[in-house]
């Protein structure tokens, strides 16, 4: 018990430490999560148990309790995996409405971002390791929408600008597509040389880093 207990505690400061790291909020996610577990569990898994017990009246044998726990595991797995098993499911009834299941993307991507970030985040604030680190990480994430739209640099100001300038209304998508022009700006802005589109000397090395894998991604 006391080795499970260390494990566990373990566990939940890794997690913590690495959500932290990536500028994300993890306490109200931690919460939904936790709150989600539960009711599945008591839904899907009370009532099984209730008529074993009520319906044998010997209690649990190893096969009833066998079951049990792998009720409660199909449950708890459920709300983990809802929102591939919601994507799937939409794609599926939706097939003949592509307008429609767009749209229904959209939803479950905020939904599944928004309980992530971090709007008390003040990138201006950070110092330049911490500011370089969630640079790197948000330039790694390009491909990905939903990690980018977690990062703390959407709560930047120049985004604030940004969005004011062209217009937009201001939401996490927004913030999210805003910083990737951003970032893809700022990328283009370091070519050495803007009439040439591919060099091969030194002054060329940070350029292809960042560009070459950018392409690849999109």
């Amino acid at each position: 018990m006391a080795q499970g207990t260390g494990m566990l505690v373990f566990s939940a400061y890794t997690m913590i430490k690495e959500i932290r790291e990536q500028g994300e909020s993890w306490l109200p996610d931690l919460f939904r999560s936790l709150d989600y577990s539960v009711f599945f569990t008591l839904i899907f898994s009370g009532q099984v148990a209730l008529v074993i017990w009520l319906g044998t009246g010997t209690g649990f044998d190893f096969i009833t309790l066998l079951l049990l726990m792998i009720s409660m595991m199909v449950s708890i797995a459920f709300q983990v995996f809802v929102y591939p098993i919601r994507a799937l499911l939409d794609n599926f009834a939706l097939m003949m409405f592509p307008k429609l299941r767009l749209e229904r993307s959209k939803l479950r991507l905020v939904e599944s971002v928004q309980a992530r970030i971090d709007e008390d985040a003040k990138p201006e604030e950070m110092d330049d390791e911490e500011l370089y680190r969630h640079i790197r990480r948000a330039t790694s994430n390009l491909g990905n929408l939903e990690r980018l739209a977690s990062s703390p640099l959407t709560q930047l100001k120049l985004i604030d600008e940004r969005l004011r300038k062209r217009g937009a209304v201001d939401g996490i998508m927004e913030r999210a597509n805003e910083l990737k022009s951003l970032l893809i700006e700022s990328i283009l802005q370091i070519k050495p040389r803007q009439d040439e589109s591919f060099g091969t000397t030194d002054e060329w090395k940070f350029y292809n880093t960042l560009y070459f894998p950018l392409r690849r991604r999109n």
